[in-house]
């Protein structure tokens, strides 16, 4: 696995599902993802619905297999949480080369800097918070974590 993504779950209407302008956001997003990672890819999202169509467009787009996690549904950020994501993210690292989670706010703000500091070698970062429908890429061999935005 050469990528991790961190995707916060579009946006969503009164009734929790994406609207127009969540999936337009997710799908541009998705196109700016798909210009980076050209090989196989596994998507993991939260039971939410909102989570869930957004990963429905990732695992669309690229073609992937799509899994549910709970583990992705809530998170307080701190670091038991976040080592059963990182538990989620290493049993499908062997043979693609990005790993997408699509998940809430705490997790798309504390699992880019967890994740660099105990799987990377110890990278930190000051990974702040995404909007909805924006995802972390990380680069594991460059150990960059660059944000991904309409």
């Amino acid at each position: 696995m050469r990528y991790l993504i961190i995707m916060r779950h579009g946006e969503e209407t009164e009734n929790d599902f994406l609207g127009f302008a969540g999936r337009l956001k997710v799908t541009a997003v998705a196109k700016r993802i798909t210009a980076i990672v050209k090989g196989p890819v596994v998507v993991i999202s939260s039971p939410w619905e909102g989570a869930c169509e957004t990963a429905e467009i990732l695992a669309k787009k690229f073609k992937a297999e799509l899994r549910i996690s709970d583990i992705l549904f809530a998170s307080s950020g701190k670091d038991e949480d976040c080592f059963a994501a990182a538990a989620l993210v290493l049993a499908e690292k062997e043979g693609t080369e990005a790993v997408i989670l699509v998940t809430h706010l705490k997790y798309a703000k504390s699992f880019p800097s967890y994740y660099g500091k105990h799987f990377l070698g110890g990278v930190r970062w000051e990974s702040k918070e995404l909007d909805k429908g924006e995802a972390w890429l990380i680069d594991c061999d460059a150990k960059i974590l660059q944000k991904i935005t309409d």
